[in-house]
């Protein structure tokens, strides 16, 4: 959905999203247990896109989401390594995810534009226990429970052009909630609710042609990631 206004153009993008898998956990030690998983989401894209004077450019967005999730997992086989017959887990999840952002460039000069940018993501989710609570085998089933967090993820970029060629620069932090299954389909020995957001923060440089018979790019770029399973 496109509007042009007075001092600028609003898009908003409403989504539905349906999956359901059956799968085989062939690589559990031959216990083979099956996993039924599924969700359901409901959600929206935004961005207000807003010219400034002096060729600037302001973007402002707010992103939602709300998800019913479920997995199931039961094995028949016989006991093996601690994996051991009957229902491992039986859960469901209610997620819901709140996305404001803010994304600005600034035009230094005629060949030189900075680029800003801050998102702010709310994720909450909402765990029901449809078994029994605490270990069964190896593996750990948390009593129901909420969880919420709230991550920054902010940006800085400078390109600055010369001639026939850009050279670039950029900084940033991208940030995600954990996974569901990171945090309820637990094994022995694991802290319920000991797992923090996923963050990875990026140094990057690099230089583009936009012009001639042959167009290349070549970057560097460092990473570091925390909070990975």
């Amino acid at each position: 959905i496109e509007q042009h206004l007075s001092n600028g153009k609003l898009i908003i993008t409403p989504y539905a999203r349906k999956n359901h898998m059956v799968f085989r956990m062939h690589f559990l030690s031959t216990a083979d247990p099956l996993e039924k998983n599924g969700h359901q989401s409901l959600g929206f894209l935004s961005a207000y896109h807003r010219p400034l004077e002096g060729g600037h450019l302001l973007i402002a967005g707010l992103d939602s989401e709300i998800t019913e999730g479920t997995l199931w997992q039961y094995q028949t086989n016989p006991p093996r390594f601690g994996y051991l017959p009957g229902l491992h887990y039986d859960y469901d999840v209610e997620a819901r995810i709140i996305s404001p952002y803010l994304h600005a460039e600034w035009l230094l000069d005629d060949t030189t534009r900075l680029t800003t940018g801050l998102r702010y993501d709310m994720t909450e989710y909402r765990y029901t226990n449809h078994t029994a609570d605490g270990v069964f085998g190896r593996f750990l089933r948390p009593a129901n429970r909420m969880d919420d967090y709230h991550t920054l993820s902010p940006k800085i970029g400078l390109t600055h052009q010369m001639g026939q060629s850009i050279i670039f620069a950029n900084l940033s932090r991208g940030t995600r909630a954990p996974q569901t299954t990171d945090l309820y389909r637990l094994r022995v020995g694991q802290v319920v609710g000991d797992i923090q957001p996923e963050k990875l923060d990026s140094a990057e440089i690099g230089w583009r042609t936009v012009s001639g018979p042959l167009k290349f790019e070549v970057s560097a770029y460092k990473m570091k990631k925390e909070n990975y399973y």
